[in-house]
Order: structure tokens, then sequence, then C-alpha cells
């Protein structure tokens, strides 16, 4: 089989499809992975064939203006940039179109071009939820079309490019807009990339075709260094601050709070994820900072961490039995920190409430007693990445073959 394998987003979304992949290759597949271009060397190192989605000052303009998708001109960041990525992914499954491939879409509401293959080409599709489902009565951004009259008027701009642009790479829309292709979202089989005892009582699971656990991180780069850290006997706090792109506004503070959260607490701190702080030349030699680090490499050293609620620090942070202080912004985060809080792994605060005080104190209940530490031993001895991923390959290998007779694709309307 030849595994396609979609993904608009960071790391979270990017870094399992990868082990997925890879793993697939593994099994003696073909493999492809189209995702943005900060993703290439790490693809082509995990022997995956990449297609990138944009340039790399493309990309740098996308991460600048991703804080529209988190208002009302949501559709402004699609038009801008979700149509053309969409576009290309269109034109690149044509032509990787055969008999044998099969689609694996990371679920997102800004990609739909995987629906369209479906529609059009019937090619097998499998859509791949790494985020944690909506709390049911729980506010926030919906996934999905934003209503109003200036979205609407961005939605209907929105349809224009993707019929223009799929027609200048030889492709006909025809009935197949954005809209009717994203309401087929509900007829693609789902699977979920987290265990189903995490969120029981939710009712948006009952469609997905499987559950399955946290899977293992791919192989990162072999050029990838180790921080080093004082070992002085002082416990060492992380603090993630979110993906780039996420944070304006917010890395300055962050870091301030940080500072004096491991100042009073008499503890280390390393921040990751530092891009765009503007942080003294000076650092005190107990508060480190860095672009990116394995969480894996240092989570075993970690006493408690501070993150947005991305699913994979989340997750990370769970296999290594970590406690979790969690401040959601945006996206997925705040139901991801929900699911989480209900499970007794973690503080929830909201980003206005993280202060130096009561950072502090939440900071204090994590360090200060046992629960939260051994509630994590406690769920992250029923995690078995290396099984989870094998079990999840042999079930895509089971259903690939039942889509591959079932939706046998036809060459008749596939250029």
């Amino acid at each position: 089989m030849h595994y396609i394998v979609v993904s608009l987003g960071g790391n979270g979304g990017v870094f399992p499809v990868i082990s997925i992949a890879a793993r697939l290759r593994a099994r003696g597949h073909r493999t492809t992975l189209i995702a943005q271009i900060p993703y290439s060397a790490l693809a082509m190192s995990n022997g995956l064939h990449f297609i990138p989605l944009s340039t790399p000052e493309a990309y740098k303009s996308s991460l600048e203006d991703k804080f529209l998708q988190m208002t009302r001109y949501r559709n402004l960041y699609e038009l801008r940039y979700c149509v053309g990525w969409n576009c290309l992914i269109a034109r690149s499954l044509r032509d990787l179109f055969a008999p044998d491939t099969f689609v694996l879409a990371v679920d997102r509401a800004s990609l739909w071009a995987d629906l369209f293959a479906n529609a059009r080409f019937k090619m097998p599709v499998v859509r791949l939820q790494p985020d944690l489902p909506p709390v049911v009565g729980s506010s926030g951004l919906a996934d999905g079309f934003v209503s109003g009259s200036a979205p609407s008027a961005l939605a209907r701009k929105c349809e224009a490019k993707w019929r223009s642009m799929m027609g200048d790479c030889g492709l006909r829309a025809g009935p197949d807009n954005i809209r009717r292709l994203w309401s087929r979202r509900a007829s693609v089989p789902t699977i979920a990339l987290w265990p189903e005892w995490l969120v029981s009582g939710s009712s948006t699971t009952a469609d997905s075709q499987g559950y399955f656990g946290f899977l293992p991180p791919p192989d990162m780069l072999t050029g990838v260094s180790k921080v080093p850290f004082t070992n002085n006997g002082k416990k060492l706090i992380v603090f993630v601050a979110g993906s780039l792109g996420t944070t304006r506004t917010w890395n300055d503070h962050f870091f301030e709070v940080s500072v004096n959260i491991c100042r009073a607490l008499g503890c280390n701190g390393l921040v990751l994820g530092a891009e765009g702080m503007n942080t003294p030349v000076c650092l005190p030699d107990w508060f480190m900072l860095s672009e990116f680090v394995p969480l894996e490499q240092i989570l075993p050293h970690a006493s408690a961490i501070v993150h947005h609620g991305g699913i994979g620090t989340a997750a990370a942070a769970i296999r290594q039995a970590v406690p979790q202080l969690i401040i959601p912004r945006v996206f997925s985060q705040p139901r991801n920190a929900e699911w989480l809080r209900r499970s007794g792994l973690c503080i929830v605060l909201e980003p206005r409430s993280y202060t130096a005080s009561e950072g502090l104190r939440c900071m204090e209940l994590l360090l200060a007693g046992d629960c939260y530490r051994v509630r994590a031993k406690e769920i992250s001895v029923r995690f078995n990445p290396e099984t989870e991923l094998a079990r999840l390959c042999e079930s895509l290998e089971r259903w690939s073959v039942l889509h591959r007779d079932s939706l046998a694709p036809s060459t008749k309307g596939a250029r």
C-alpha cells in the first residue's frame, strides 16, 4: 500500500503521524507526508517521502497571521493560506492516485482536500484525531465555519478562490464546494489517537472507528542536542509557552511569571519554545532557555511542567508521570485541559490568572503533595505507546485492504 499522510498543523498533529508513517514504512509500505516545510528534515530522516505545503517565507507569514483563526475573521486566514494548501494537497493526491493509495488526514476544520479526493477519485480516507474531543457544555470557538456578515463574505471569496485555483491546476471543483465537502466529514471513518477511557462520558466519540493510546514520538534528528542543566539538588520545572504563531503578546508575560515562580521556590527552570521572547541578556544560572528539546530527554529530570495544553506535551508529561499546570489559550487546548483536569492529572489556570502569586500557589500544590504525581503514575502504567502504534498499524492495514476492495479507485474523472 501507499499511505499518504496529510497534516496542516504543528507538532501535536505532525509528530504522531510521522510515527505512524515510519512504522508503516518499516512494515513494507510506501509512505508520503504532506505537511509544512519545517518538518521536511524530520520526515526524511524517518524515511518518508515529503511534499511541503509552502515555502519557508510563506510558512512564516502564515504563523504571523495565525491569530486570525482565533477571531471572527477566521475565513480570512483560510482565504490567505488554507485554500492554497488544500489545492496543493488535492493536486498531489491526484498525481499520486493509484489503486493502492490510502489517505490518512489529521482532522482539522481547515482541511478539505482529502474529502475532495474521496468524493472525486473514490480515494479511501481515514481521519486521525490527535486532540481530545469537546467537553459537553463547554464554550469556545467551534470547529467549522464562522457565521456573521463579514465571515460570510470571506467564505464566498474562499469558495471562489478554491474553484479558480483548482481550475488552474486542471481539476474540476464541480459541485464540490468547500461547505459541501466539509459535510462529507461525517461519513469518513475516524481514529482517535487517545484512549477511550480518558474521555469516558463524551458524546462525540461514538462514531470513531477505533481508540488508541497516545503514540510514541518519532525518531528525532540525530543533531538535536540535550540541554545541560545544573544538577545542584534543586527541583526542575519545565515551562512550554505554546507553538510559534499562537503566543503573540503572551511570551513575555509567560517568561516573567515563570522566572518569578522559580525564584520564589528556589527551583531550576527551563523554558522550551523561547522564540520571540524579550529575555534579558544575562539569565541566572538556575534558569535556561531553549527553542526545542525533545520532551522525552528532559521530562525524566522534571518535578513539574507548566504548558499550554497541547496534546503532545500533555501526553509526554503523562508518560513520564510529571505533574502538570496547564494554561490553555486557543483552539483545542481548553478541552484538552478540561479532560486532563477531570482525570486528576493537572491544575488548570486561565491565562489572566497566571500571575506570580497564583502560579506559585498552584506549583506548591503540585510539588508539596504526591497526589498529582501518584495519579500520573497510576495512569502512565496504563500506556504502552509501542504496542498501541503496532495495533494501530495492523488496523490500518486491515482497513486499507477492505477499502481498496469496496472503494476501488477508478481512473474515470481522476484528471
